[in-house]
């Protein structure tokens, strides 16, 4: 039999009758709005990360990946997936493996590359290195195929979002007066006598907010946002600066080939 009383009414009764301090109903939502704001920056930044940069995958994760594909509870069309990653993966050490003298070579300050390997090694970086880019071929004036380079970050229109301003506002119901607050501590002067910061002795103020259905008289948080485009972050404008310079326009020939080819 029911007690009539639910696990869940209990701790909203409990709640209800939590008494809190003026500053602490205060800063309750100014906090939320502080987390809100850094979950948005990370969130963007994971943006960032995932569309620009290329992952570099471990080897727990290719061991994971060939696991999925041979097991049979892995379904049908997350295996299709799953086999386009390996592929690429393979792709990648393949291309390495065929240019790894160079590669080698190109960190080495006592050596410098010839032209060749220079095309070779800069070929390697626009198809398998850490920037997301993309081809667009195109046949110029002179009859030559060529092909352009450029990031998937120069392409997109990046601009963060924040909060510009943020109106909250709640009734609560008063139920006790600290007759003693110590705002900030004291200073003690030579006399040893107490010299406060406030001329008005302050006294803290408790009470309780109570969530529910909005009625007259009803305790509850309001909370207004309003969402604008920020100031775009000095060292995001200088990395997207330097990624979109990175553009390049080539010349098809042995060595420099398209994706995929």
């Amino acid at each position: 039999m029911s007690n009539g009383t639910s696990a869940s009414g209990k701790e909203e009764k409990e709640n209800e009758g939590q008494e809190l301090s003026l500053s602490a109903a205060l800063l309750a939502p100014l906090n939320s709005i502080f987390e809100a704001q850094v979950q948005s920056a990370r969130a963007f930044l994971n943006f960032i990360l995932q569309i620009g940069f290329r992952h570099k995958y471990e080897d727990d994760e290719r061991a994971e990946i060939d696991k999925k594909i041979n097991s049979s509870d892995t379904d049908p069309e997350h295996r299709r997936e799953l086999e386009r990653t390996r592929k690429e993966i393979q792709d990648y050490d393949k291309a390495r493996a065929d240019i790894r003298a160079q590669l080698d070579k190109s960190k080495d300050p006592s050596q410098q590359l010839t032209p060749q390997e220079r095309a070779d090694v800069e070929d390697f970086y626009r198809r398998f290195g850490d920037l997301y880019q993309q081809c667009f071929s195109y046949l110029d004036s002179s009859g030559n195929m060529r092909t352009i380079y450029v990031p998937n970050l120069a392409l997109l229109p990046v601009q963060p979002l924040g909060i510009s301003d943020a109106k909250f506002k709640f009734s609560m119901e008063i139920s006790d007066t600290s007759e003693r607050y110590d705002q900030m501590g004291t200073v003690q002067s030579e006399k040893k006598e107490s010299r406060p910061w406030y001329l008005i002795q302050p006294k803290s103020v408790r009470g309780t907010i109570s969530s529910g259905q909005k009625k007259e008289n009803s305790r509850a948080i309001e909370i207004e946002l309003n969402v604008k485009a920020g100031d775009m972050p000095f060292g995001l404008h200088q990395m997207l600066t330097a990624i979109t310079n990175v553009s390049t326009d080539t010349m098809n020939n042995e060595s420099i080939r398209r994706p995929g080819e």
